[in-house]
């Protein structure tokens, strides 16, 4: 025997299922955009946590634009959706534009955190940024964290690429 429920949607249904949806790449960005559509259907509101997960879907699955244009209609930005687009401008081969982001992320006064760091050290590396990275590497500490393994292995392979390992070590 079957049942049939209605199932209702609520704003952490949501959020779970995006968050699937940016692990499983292609397929999950049809979904993610399926789930975008119904919020913009039934006239959910672009509060900081959808936001944050949708441009964070986004991103991660590729489509930098649609996350860049969900985050330029988010009213409040937090780190978390700064730090999507910055990782996915990154993780996508589009360092100079990760780079430029989190200049903004800094003028607009949101603080970075050690997500945000490794991500901009991998623009860096991809793109061969010595002294960029090794500047952003500084500002680690100067942030108030402590420079974790993930940083330095960014650092080492940065300056590897760039022929200076021994600088890297």
């Amino acid at each position: 025997m079957m049942f049939h429920e209605e199932i209702k949607i609520d704003q952490l249904t949501a959020g779970s299922v995006l968050s699937a949806c940016e692990k499983m790449g292609c397929v999950g960005l049809l979904s993610g955009k399926s789930v975008h559509g119904f919020m913009v259907k039934n006239g959910w509101e672009l509060n900081v946590e959808i936001g944050d997960a949708l441009v964070n879907m986004y991103a991660k699955c590729g489509n930098l634009r649609s996350g860049a244009r969900v985050f330029e209609m988010m009213s409040e930005r937090d780190v978390k959706s700064w730090t999507a687009l910055i990782c996915g401008a990154a993780k996508h081969g589009f360092s100079e534009e990760a780079l430029v982001l989190f200049e903004k992320m800094l003028v607009s006064g949101v603080k970075p955190n050690e997500l945000t760091f490794t991500a901009v050290l991998s623009a860096c590396a991809r793109a061969g940024l010595v002294e960029e990275g090794c500047r952003y590497f500084k500002m680690i500490e100067e942030n108030g964290m402590k420079p974790r393994i993930q940083h330095y292995a960014c650092l080492v392979y940065l300056v590897g690429k760039a022929g200076n390992l021994d600088e890297g070590l």
